[in-house]
């Protein structure tokens, strides 16, 4: 009763003498003076009851269906705070990675595009310092392929695996002699009809690589390194698989209808070698390819080139010897490499499909190895929360009813797309889910352009509570940590 009394003088002192006046302005001039006195309290008496009707039952019909905050948790003290209604959903850590089936991302309206390339055809620059071999195809795998890290998941490319059996490395060190070719399941040709292929590569995978099977949703550790395109990413269409028929330039593959690209490539440089820097000409042996090849080194690069080398467990350095014991698969917590530039290579930890803030990163030139300064140890996985399910049970929610972005105003705009992405972050020991919702509009009158909003939820597995939060609120909860030098345990 105390506090209701407090309360109740707070809002009577909050109401402005100014108020007031104004309303005894509007009052009749010939009223006598005591009638005014009584209607200026009387207006005072109902603005107060008013304001404290607003205070409580504006509240109560925007969180009708929301559980109360538990006593004593800051959520509970933050009355602007939007509690979700949720369930904890245990993470089951002793299953093994190929049974996890957890999924991060998710399109409810729409999809993302990697765009296309318009116009001339790209300059043709075979090898650009990566891997090249000669190569010949021993298997094409029958399962469809997601590559298991979110920049890729984002624009849900599918992609085949080819298993190849390297002939010949003319390029590059620590070459296995066999390895597994990606290529974007829109442009899968057999490859095998040819006698060998002179490829181009940039690795995107070492020892262990995981990737996702669009078949059954499931996590695949992977015991051979990963290949995929060298330049343009993962378009071999653009000319960095040459195929070779009784040792003689086969142009018949990139004239393939599903090789655009290649196509014009073929139609364009090969009438006029003179327009292009093509390394292959009609009737040139593989041999005459590789010398055109070398020689493109030497000019590009005079004595100043270092090849690039895969890293095995093979290693001298102590250091990424130990990484890589690391990064390999283990119960719920796996690592897929998230991006290899040409100096680098990136290893990101992923639980049950979801990413995480634990990053290793190792220098391909000096080998120095460096990480965020997060591991996820045998004891976070106690309590923690499989943020899959609540993706697919915020993706079941929306579907039904979609929601509005908080800071967009939708009139005269088409809903392109809305997409959820499930990840987690540990900061001073504690363990947070992130579902991130991005949703862009069009302006109906202006078909090329387009707005974003963002809102994310964060799950709080230590106070069992979710609830909406800003970019900026989520930026101040959950600090990005410095990369720090690697240490083995």
């Amino acid at each position: 009763m105390k506090e209701k009394r407090e309360k109740i003088s707070e809002a009577l002192d909050n109401i402005s003498s100014r108020h007031i006046e104004e309303a005894a302005d509007f009052a009749p001039t010939k009223m006598p003076l005591s009638r005014k006195k009584i209607i200026l309290r009387c207006i005072a008496v109902a603005a107060c009851i008013a304001l404290m009707l607003c205070t409580v039952i504006i509240p109560i019909m925007f969180r009708k269906d929301e559980p109360e905050a538990p006593v004593g948790t800051e959520e509970s003290d933050k009355e602007n705070d939007f509690i979700v209604d949720y369930e904890p959903i245990t993470l089951d850590a002793t299953l093994s990675p190929e049974k996890l089936s957890g999924s991060n991302s998710a399109f409810i309206v729409g999809n993302a595009s990697s765009g296309q390339l318009a116009g001339e055809p790209p300059i043709f620059d075979f090898g650009g310092g990566g891997f090249v071999v000669k190569a010949k195809v021993v298997e094409n795998y029958p399962y469809v392929y997601s590559k298991f890290s979110y920049n890729f998941d984002y624009f849900n490319n599918k992609y085949c695996l080819i298993k190849m059996e390297v002939l010949e490395v003319i390029n590059g060190e620590n070459m296995p002699h066999e390895f597994l070719y990606l290529i974007p399941q829109s442009l899968f040709v057999d490859m095998s009809q040819y006698d060998y292929l002179l490829m181009s590569m940039g690795q995107i995978g070492t020892e262990d690589y995981l990737l996702k099977n669009c078949a059954n949703n499931q996590i695949e550790p992977v015991k051979l390194p990963i290949f995929s395109s060298c330049m343009y990413g993962d378009r071999p269409d653009l000319g960095s698989v040459i195929a070779f028929t009784d040792d003689v330039f086969d142009e018949s593959l990139w004239q393939n209808p599903k090789w655009g690209f290649g196509y014009q490539f073929a139609q364009r440089y090969l009438e006029k070698p003179e327009k292009g820097n093509l390394i292959v000409k009609r009737g040139d042996s593989i041999n005459d390819v590789i010398v055109a090849y070398y020689d493109r080194l030497e000019y590009y690069f005079d004595d100043n080139y270092t090849p690039p080398k895969l890293i095995t467990l093979d290693s001298s350095n102590q250091t990424v010897k130990a990484v890589l014991e690391y990064v390999k698969p283990f119960e719920n917590g796996v690592f897929a490499q998230m991006q290899l530039t040409e100096d680098f290579v990136i290893y990101e930890r992923y639980i049950n499909g979801c990413s995480t803030d634990e990053t290793i990163i190792v220098n391909l030139d000096t080998e120095e190895v460096t990480y965020t300064g997060v591991r996820y140890i045998d004891d976070d996985m106690k309590d923690i929360e499989n943020m899959a399910i609540h993706l697919e049970n915020k993706v079941e929610e929306y579907k039904k009813q979609i929601p509005l972005p908080p800071n967009l105003d939708i009139d005269d705009k088409e809903l392109l797309r809305l997409y959820l992405d499930a990840s987690y972050r540990k900061v001073d020991g504690k363990i947070y889910g992130i579902l991130s919702i991005e949703w862009m509009y069009r302006e109906k009158d202006l078909l090329f352009s387009n707005v974003r909003d963002y809102a994310y939820i964060l799950y709080d597995m230590h106070n069992s509570s979710a609830k909406y939060v800003s970019p900026q609120e989520l930026s101040a909860l959950l600090p990005y940590t410095e990369m720090v030098e690697w240490t083995p345990n």
